[in-house]
């Protein structure tokens, strides 16, 4: 991570950002602010030469639809265990509560893109980043997340394969 002294706020531009303190303007090119990143990193590039290629944005969502719906599976799972799902309890009223949305959102994306489903057993790890992510977040402001682990299978490789297994299961019995 790096940073910018903050005497310098608002002066710097390129790549780095303005450093003026308002998060919706960093990917500004001259006057115009750039929606996707890989837009944004492109036109700042020197091409003398005409050498450097456009970069493609990454349509994983596409590529990998066929995984969402047992990431869905999986990540719903996950977000709707007790402790997880305690912390979301009227999260727009309380202060203690947190949106699980972001939380789960990333989790969905993760596994879609994760490449362990296809011939490389079991591995829990990209989801329960985000359940992680989340308990952390939860924990911060008070609330009991002590088993979060457990819960949701993020514990030992054993515990992923059952809870695994116990997702498979789910999905069966609602069919």
């Amino acid at each position: 991570s790096s940073g910018i002294n903050a005497e310098y706020g608002g002066t710097p531009c390129g790549l780095c950002g303005n450093n003026n303190g308002d998060p919706t303007d960093e990917w500004l090119n001259g006057k115009v602010v750039m929606k996707d990143v890989n837009e944004f990193g492109d036109s700042w590039k020197v091409d003398r030469y005409n050498k450097c290629h456009v970069t493609k944005p990454w349509d994983w969502d596409r590529e990998f639809a066929d995984r969402r719906p047992h990431a869905e599976r999986v990540c719903g799972a996950m977000f709707a265990t007790e402790q997880l799902a305690e912390c979301a309890e009227g999260w727009r009223e309380y202060e203690t509560a947190i949106n699980p949305e972001p939380y789960k959102t990333a989790c969905i994306a993760d596994y879609m893109r994760s490449d362990f489903l296809e011939g490389m057993g079991v591995s829990m790890s990209m989801p329960c980043t985000a359940a992680f992510n989340y308990a952390e977040r939860c924990g911060n402001r008070g609330n009991m997340v002590h088993l979060w682990a457990e819960q949701t299978g993020c514990g030992s490789e054993d515990e992923m394969i059952e809870y695994e297994k116990f997702v498979n299961l789910l999905g069966e019995c609602l069919t």
